[in-house]
């Protein structure tokens, strides 16, 4: 590998954790975070709030839950002395809770963190990029958009990296020619099409995850295998695999990747384990999945498929620590874990 920046979905050691929150509804949310926390120790939150008055809202729930926080204005200068939580907040914006379409964050080093501003120019979130600049966080971190392209006319739920791979779930030439230009040339681009008429499977971080290992030379992907919950579900968990087996093959096939099929259970809704967050650094591994037997103990299935979602990143050496808290808000949205998440590393 030769990086001129390190954007990786996987490696490095995880050292804040941004979520976003554009309404005053925040249960569910701030539940998980306060899983997140417990499960993620060291780790700094940066709670992003569209307007001051989410920003109190979130604030009176960590006071009622006894979670000290520090508050700061975008724009203001940092917070010094800063507690684990940070609580930012704007007059107004239109943020929205998919904070990892936004931008993507290369590794912290000295201080400085590297963001493209991946999100597609018509999106809701479009300029939160252009704000995190006017950002600095209580421990001196300063963000700066690399090299400022106009639009790299992809969001960042849509695109993974590591090393010498890039995979992008649509055409994106522009990102293509950027990234090779200013972050690695020799890197290998796989783009995947086949989905692109499956709405379930609308952003690739759904249904692939990388994971920083390799086998016989080859690297490892876990690429989601659905399976019905119910009989009522054959058919469309047919149709949805139908795709994802065309993806298996031709990415065996065309490189040099080893794809692991880890089960995606279908029901009402698509139980995603691949939309999850990953930490590869030094002899830590470390896999934080959504617990969705939290909502649905009563399905027996579901509770054997999560089973063997963990089953399969143990054999590759990861600790999963199951997100045992509510994601009903997310159901309907076909999101998760890592699109509601957006992580700042260090190498």
């Amino acid at each position: 590998m030769n990086h001129q920046h390190n954007f990786s979905s996987v490696r490095g050691e995880i050292r804040y954790l941004l979520l976003a929150f554009n309404s005053r509804k925040i249960a569910l949310p701030m539940e998980r975070f306060k899983v997140l926390q417990q499960l993620m120790p060291g780790v700094k939150f940066v709670l992003w709030c569209s307007r001051e008055d989410v920003g109190a809202a979130v604030g009176d729930w960590l006071l009622s839950n006894g979670i000290l926080y520090d508050k700061q204005l975008f724009n203001e200068p940092a917070v010094q002395n800063a507690a684990d939580c940070l609580v930012v907040y704007e007059p107004f914006s239109d943020v929205n809770t998919w904070i990892r379409d936004a931008f993507w964050t290369s590794s912290m080093s000295g201080g400085q963190c590297l963001l493209l501003d991946t999100v597609d120019e018509d999106a809701g979130d479009q300029g939160l990029a252009n704000r995190l600049e006017l950002f600095q966080m209580g421990a001196g971190v300063q963000f700066q958009i690399l090299g400022k392209p106009n639009d790299l006319g992809i969001a960042g739920g849509n695109v993974l990296a590591d090393g010498d791979w890039l995979f992008l779930g649509k055409p994106a030439p522009v990102l293509e020619a950027f990234y090779r230009n200013q972050i690695n040339p020799q890197v290998t681009v796989v783009t995947l099409t086949e989905q692109k008429d499956l709405e379930l499977l609308y952003h690739l971080d759904l249904f692939l995850t990388l994971t920083a290992q390799e086998t016989e030379g080859r690297y490892v992907v876990l690429l989601g295998k659905c399976v019905a919950l119910s009989g009522q579900f054959t058919t469309k968990a047919a149709a949805v695999n139908e795709v994802l087996d065309q993806i298996a093959v031709r990415l065996e096939r065309d490189y040099p990747l080893k794809v692991i099929r880890n089960p995606m259970p279908l029901g009402d809704q698509l139980f995603s384990y691949n939309n999850c967050i990953t930490e590869v650094y030094g002899v830590e591994k470390n896999v934080w999945l959504p617990a969705y037997t939290f909502d649905f103990s009563d399905i027996n299935e579901l509770q054997g498929y999560e089973a063997e979602n963990r089953e399969v990143w143990q054999s590759l050496g990861f600790n999963p620590r199951m997100i045992e808290a509510s994601f009903q808000d997310l159901y309907g949205v076909k999101a998760g874990l890592h699109c509601i998440t957006n992580e700042v590393r260090s190498s």
